[in-house]
């Protein structure tokens, strides 16, 4: 048996063997939730307010040896296939350490119809911290599986829902920026970007590396056109203010940074890594808002981004020095089109997990400095909401 990442009622995250809870235990906690729990075999039926659910329930435990110590499970028996064909079902996880006891509902559309043998469904560290922290956390991860965790004395809140076929509420600040990612449009051309920028005289409207900055733009003219926003998150325009270079104060309870992400690369580039643990050191946690998408260069399309770009800013140049028309032209982007929207949580437990980047050299022969990557094969450890554009609309 290996110690691995156990979860206490405060939210602490340590080394420690796992601790199943038996099949009487799984009883005598049904019993605390429902007002009937038919026999000794699981599935159970179980009654709430007049309701009967199935529930196929299993303990949480690690997966074993070489998966991530972060990364645990509940294993699906093949004789459950049947009744998880019926609407009310519930296939639950229980996770338990020491006084802490952690609900987690898993998606059966997802194994309803799988044969089963040794099926697993999965739950990472993060989202045992989540339902301690909301009191009912769902999300949807990195591999299409949703599940949604719940404190002990918030399970009745989710069973209300269920009973009457309610999703469990967004925390108010993942629902504020599920409603800023649905506003964005899907598709970005750099010219159109630019002409916005230029025309509502935008401070970073002239860089060349637009998508980044036009993200930025649309999050502050969201922000100014919906004034409720700014009882959530303000976006820092003047970051020297507090030394650390981040985009989102949620309200002085922590930060978090806007990032516009190509799908070519599989891990995910952060800020400086000094920045990144001074974050997390003041705040607790760090929050990663992120729109990946696949690129079309301008180079593809005649230069027409670059030559638009270097007329405006040879415009505003006036007298003084004129730009080659195609300076920066391999480099240019003709359109973005996004495809994920995802919001990652980096924190004191879970940093240990990124990865270093070094940037190189700076012309003077000095090191850059060292940025954080979050890899692929971890992301579902840091991932707190994901969704598709289709599924969020084309924002207009």
């Amino acid at each position: 048996m290996k110690k691995v990442e156990q979860i206490t009622k405060d939210s602490q995250v340590l080394l420690d063997y796992d601790k199943p809870v038996s099949l009487s235990e799984v009883r005598t906690l049904l019993a605390k939730w429902f007002s009937e729990v038919g026999g000794n075999r699981n599935p159970f039926k179980v009654a709430y307010n007049g309701h009967y659910i199935n529930i196929c329930v299993k303990s949480v435990s690690y997966l074993g040896h070489p998966h991530p110590i972060y990364k645990k499970r509940i294993q699906i028996p093949k004789e459950w296939r049947k009744v998880l064909q019926n609407d009310n079902t519930l296939l639950l996880g229980i996770y338990r350490y020491k006084k802490n006891i952690v609900l987690v509902v898993f998606d059966k559309a997802k194994y309803k119809n799988n044969q089963l043998n040794n099926s697993s469904a999965h739950v990472y560290t993060l989202d045992i911290q989540k339902a301690i922290e909301f009191g009912i956390f769902s999300k949807t991860d990195n591999n299409g599986n949703k599940i949604t965790t719940c404190r002990e004395d918030c399970f009745t809140t989710f069973l209300d829902g269920f009973v009457k076929g309610q999703s469990p509420d967004l925390p108010v600040e993942i629902d504020f920026l599920d409603k800023f990612a649905t506003s964005v449009p899907r598709e970005w051309l750099g010219k159109s970007c630019y002409s916005k920028m230029f025309a509502d005289d935008y401070r970073n409207a002239a860089q060349p590396e637009w998508p980044a900055f036009y993200l930025e733009y649309l999050f502050e003219k969201y922000s100014s056109d919906n004034s409720y926003t700014r009882k959530i998150c303000v976006f820092v325009s003047n970051k020297s203010a507090s030394g650390l270079d981040f985009d989102l104060n949620f309200h002085n309870a922590f930060l978090g940074d806007l990032k516009c992400h190509s799908d070519k690369s599989a891990t995910i580039l952060g800020n400086d890594k000094l920045s990144v643990n001074e974050a997390i050191k003041q705040y607790g946690k760090l929050w990663y808002i992120v729109f990946s998408h696949s690129t079309e260069k301008d180079s593809a399309h005649g230069h027409i981004v670059t030559k638009f770009w270097n007329r405006l800013l040879n415009a505003r140049n006036g007298a003084f020095k004129k730009k080659d028309e195609l300076s920066y032209g391999e480099k240019m982007k003709y359109s973005v089109r996004h495809n994920t929207f995802l919001i990652l949580e980096i924190n004191a437990a879970n940093k240990k997990y990124v990865a270093d980047f070094n940037q190189g050299m700076q012309p003077s022969g000095e090191a850059r400095a060292t940025k954080i990557s979050i890899p692929e094969k971890a992301i579902n450890n840091f991932l707190i909401y994901s969704k598709r554009f289709q599924q969020l609309g084309d924002g207009g």
